[in-house]
């Protein structure tokens, strides 16, 4: 300040000693505080990351279970005389668990000979198939297929829709379909194909 009582622009407010580490204190501060923002971002976009990489994963996991129940219901509902054997087959090295002990029961030799004899055939079409719950290597579906099925002693070919819960588990790294619940069918009319031009 001048004598009278004027401030001088630029004259120090404080002491000397006082102005000498001013300058210095702010710039740690400022470089403290750019250093945690840096290492903010950094975690941000490293947990951004892994969160993505779990997200992918997931969702090629899931897409890996369907594409198994997917074509769980195409081997179960298409085959005939001629392929029973080989879809079957598929159809056992697909299972685990309580799935796998029953399809040795119901995908028998006997049972294989009885659908040849009869000339019997099945064609499927999956409808819909409904992701029910997903995790912890277990996975459920949901699908609905029009079926349309005949054997050499019916009079025609007989529809129905099926309506199937799939469930599967990963053993080894591969899913599998670990049991199948039968929620009923409904029968469908099937009309003779027309004859009329």
């Amino acid at each position: 300040m001048t004598d009278d009582g004027v401030r001088v622009v630029g004259a120090p407010a404080s002491s000397p000693a006082s102005t000498t580490n001013e300058p210095g204190l702010w710039h740690r501060w400022r470089l403290w505080i750019l250093a945690v923002i840096a290492a903010a971002g950094m975690l941000g976009t490293i947990g951004f990351g892994i969160a993505w990489a779990e997200l992918q994963s997931r969702n090629s996991d899931q897409t890996a279970a369907q594409s198994v129940a997917n074509r769980f219901l195409n081997l179960l509902t298409n085959f005939d005389a001629k392929t029973v054997d080989s879809d079957f087959n598929q159809i056992d090295a697909m299972g685990t668990g309580q799935f796998a002990q029953q399809a040795k029961v119901f995908f028998n030799s006997r049972i294989r000979s009885q659908l040849q004899a009869a000339q019997a055939s099945t064609r499927g079409q999956i409808r819909y198939l409904y992701l029910q719950s997903f995790g912890n290597d277990q996975a459920s579906f949901y699908g609905l297929v029009d079926q349309t099925y005949a054997n050499s002693a019916s009079k025609g070919p007989a529809a129905d829709e099926l309506r199937l819960v799939v469930d599967l588990t990963k053993a080894n790294g591969q899913w599998k379909v670990s049991a199948v619940t039968d929620l009923g069918s409904a029968p469908v009319s099937v009309s003779p194909p027309s004859t009329t031009p």
